[in-house]
């Protein structure tokens, strides 16, 4: 199996898995970035999005990019309400394997 269908699978219980990692990183994130206004903000990893909510209260656009298509329909599924637009892919943008959308 790839790396990217072994994420494919996992976004399914990404979230609500034991992840200390993740969790540190959203936390460390947080602390680091909260006071910062920025005009655009890139989250190269996005995964399911636990770091692009906080990105997006302080960019007034947040491109997420993730190499994982399920990762990514599992953020927009998570959060309809955020407008998104079509960006150019990643494969465009030279990386075979992902996609780049804007929220």
């Amino acid at each position: 199996m790839s790396i990217q269908a072994a994420y494919d699978n996992w976004s399914a219980t990404y979230d609500a898995d034991e992840n200390l990692t993740r969790d540190l990183d959203q936390i460390v994130t947080r602390e680091t970035l909260m006071g910062l206004r920025c005009k655009s903000v890139v989250e190269i990893g996005c995964g399911t999005g636990k770091n692009t909510l906080l990105l997006s209260q302080i960019a007034l656009k947040v491109y997420a990019i993730d190499f994982s298509a399920q990762m990514i329909q599992d953020l927009r599924n998570c959060h309809k309400r955020w407008r998104s637009y079509a960006a150019p892919s990643a494969q465009q943008l030279g990386d075979k394997h992902g996609n780049i959308r804007t929220f």
